[in-house]
């Protein structure tokens, strides 16, 4: 997971950009989305303008 802030008309955006291996166990699933739900909690603790999160999450419904 990369995260980049950008500044716009004095604006500040974060762009996160993230990508989960499609072999994930379901473990290594969890830890992917606790640790984007900390990211997250954080991106918004800077009260930013607007969070944009873009990526290859690799979700197969069929897997679980």
């Amino acid at each position: 997971m990369v995260v980049a802030e950008v500044i716009i008309a004095s604006k500040n955006f974060m762009l996160a950009i993230m990508y989960r291996s499609s072999t994930q166990t379901i473990d290594q699933f969890e830890g992917f989305i606790n640790g984007l739900e900390t990211c997250v909690s954080s991106i918004q603790a800077e009260r930013t303008y607007m969070m944009i999160k873009t990526g290859d999450f690799n979700c197969s419904l069929s897997q679980w």
